[in-house]
C-alpha cells in the first residue's frame, strides 16, 4: 500500500469518525471501518492513523467546547453532562474500530490507547469551557476533573458539530 492509497483510506476513516461524532453511526459499516484501520496498521501506516485520530478528536472537542461556552447558564450543567456522555459513547465506538491499532501499533510504540486519548483530549478542552461567551463574563476556573453525568441529567442533547 502506497502513501496515496493510505491517505485515501485515512480520509474515509476520518469521515466515518466525523459521522460518529455527529451521531450518524447507523449509516456506517463497522466491519469495513475496522478492516480499513487494520490494513493501514498492517501496511505500516499506523502513525498516520494514530495522529489523524488524535487530531480529529481534538478538533471535534474544540467545536463542542465552543458550543458549550455559548450555552445559557441555566442549561450549562445539562448540556455539559450530555456532551460528556456523548463523548464517552463516541470514543467507545472509535476505540472499537481501532482495536487492532490499540493492540499492535499503540502497544509497540508505547502510545496512549485511543479511548484514553479521547479522555485526555476532553481534559485539555476543559479550559475552553471556562472562556466567556459573547456578552457574558468569564466563568471562574474550575478544578480539572471531568463532570460525572447522572441518569436524570440528560435534559438536552449535545449539539452536533
Amino acid at each position: 500500500m502506497d502513501s496515496a492509497q493510505a491517505g485515501q483510506i485515512w480520509q474515509s476513516l476520518r469521515k466515518a469518525i466525523d459521522e460518529i461524532h455527529n451521531k450518524n453511526a447507523s449509516v456506517l459499516s463497522f466491519e469495513e471501518l475496522y478492516r480499513n484501520a487494520y490494513n493501514l496498521v498492517l501496511h505500516k501506516h499506523g502513525e498516520l492513523l494514530y495522529d489523524g485520530v488524535k487530531e480529529a478528536v481534538h478538533e471535534h472537542l474544540e467545536t463542542v467546547a465552543a458550543v458549550v461556552a455559548a450555552t445559557p447558564d441555566e442549561q450549562l450543567l445539562a448540556v455539559t453532562s450530555t456532551c460528556w456522555s456523548d463523548h464517552q459513547v463516541t470514543m467507545v465506538m472509535v476505540r472499537d474500530i481501532l482495536m487492532y491499532m490499540d493492540r499492535t501499533y499503540v502497544a509497540q510504540n508505547k502510545k496512549t490507547a485511543v479511548y484514553d486519548v479521547g479522555l485526555q483530549a476532553r481534559a485539555q478542552a476543559a479550559p475552553l469551557l471556562a472562556r466567556a461567551a459573547p456578552g457574558r463574563p468569564a466563568r471562574p476556573a474550575r478544578p480539572a476533573r471531568p463532570p460525572f453525568p447522572s441518569p436524570d441529567s440528560r435534559v438536552s442533547q449535545c449539539p452536533r458539530t
